[in-house]
């Protein structure tokens, strides 16, 4: 009898160390499962995030490039970043000295200009040009680039144009890159807007660059 009782204490312990070895076993398993099937939800929610970046890119790049080529302005004035001057020139590459609803610059500071126009370019990157409307008139258009405005506590990233802001979608995932990001008349004469940012972790732009051939 106490034989027996030996024999079934020593199947009955084994047992034991088998459960213990598959429970062991089956947590390895699922802690596995479980961390494959969040890196596979993080690179969805990464290629995502992408997917949103460039087509917002995409989508203001067409749009203003095709106003800039449909429109063909005659003169644009952009404020540059650095020491917040002004530069304006026509499409012939002079100064400009334009009277009337725009404004009139000289040695890099601002001598007039609408308050409405002053308004919607108050910050930097930012330029206004002008072109002849299908009323044979002289209208502006307005690129604002904004490098982070504070709403509700929250840095607000994207660029105002002709009016309407444009919010870069979920911007707690981007780097903003300041460094590039410029609006001006480069010294081919092309009107270069250069929106760069990047996704956290990622060196890859997903802004945008225009280089509108405008000094003729």
């Amino acid at each position: 009898m106490i034989l027996i009782n030996k024999e079934y204490l020593n199947n009955k312990g084994m047992t034991l160390i088998e459960l213990l070895v598959c429970f062991t076993l089956l947590i390895i398993i699922s802690l596995g499962i479980f961390n494959l099937i969040l890196e596979v939800r993080k690179d969805l929610d990464d290629k995502q995030i992408i997917k949103d970046y460039t087509e917002h890119s995409n989508n203001l790049n067409n749009k203003i490039h095709y106003d800039l080529i449909k429109n063909k302005p005659f003169v644009i004035t952009y404020k540059e970043s650095v020491n917040d001057t002004w530069i304006c020139k026509y499409s012939n590459n002079t100064l400009c000295n334009v009277e009337g609803d725009f404004f009139s610059v000289s040695n890099g500071s601002l001598n007039k200009m609408s308050p409405s126009l002053e308004k919607l370019c108050s910050v930097y990157p930012c330029a206004i040009y002008g072109y002849i409307d299908k009323n044979n008139s002289i209208s502006f258009k307005t690129i604002a680039i904004n490098e982070g405005e504070e709403i509700n506590n929250t840095n607000i990233y994207g660029i105002k144009y002709d009016g309407v802001y444009e919010s870069i979608p979920n911007e707690k995932y981007i780097n903003f890159n300041k460094d590039k990001t410029k609006i001006e008349i480069d010294d081919k004469g092309f009107f270069v807007i250069n929106f760069s940012f990047n996704i956290k972790g990622n060196d890859k732009d997903y802004g945008f660059k225009i280089a509108y051939p405008f000094i003729k």
